[in-house]
């Protein structure tokens, strides 16, 4: 026999349904897989969002030659913050999207013109 009712420090949480949409590719080299992977999402063109620290360590220029190699259009912005904020990519100003798109957050690559967060996921 079960006892449905909750315990009495959850009762004041309100429900939800929480569906991510963030694929996450992990693996030896798997960063290799970063231009195909864009290319799946429909991307020609790719706003690389990335980090100083992240330029310095050369991860930066790994993505954009991956990505580059696969017949995108890279653009880099290299002053992002360390563990940006929500609101972080209003910060690299008013970058053209494609007519209909909206933004959205990826690890390494996304559709056209979606600024991931950081070169690398974090």
């Amino acid at each position: 026999m079960t006892d449905s009712r909750a315990p009495s420090d959850l009762a004041s949480l309100r429900p939800f349904d929480y569906e991510p949409r963030t694929r996450l590719v992990f693996g030896v080299n798997s960063a290799e897989q970063v231009g195909r992977l864009a290319r799946d999402l429909g991307a020609r063109k790719v706003l690389l969002v990335t980090d100083p620290g992240i330029v310095a360590a050369g991860h930066a220029d790994r993505i954009r030659a991956h990505l580059e190699q696969a017949g995108l259009k890279v653009t880099v912005f290299d002053r992002a913050r360390e563990n940006p904020p929500r609101n972080a990519s209003r910060i690299a100003g008013p970058w053209p999207r494609p007519r209909g798109s909206t933004p959205s957050s990826a690890s390494a690559a996304a559709a056209p013109w979606t600024p991931p967060k950081a070169a690398i996921s974090s």
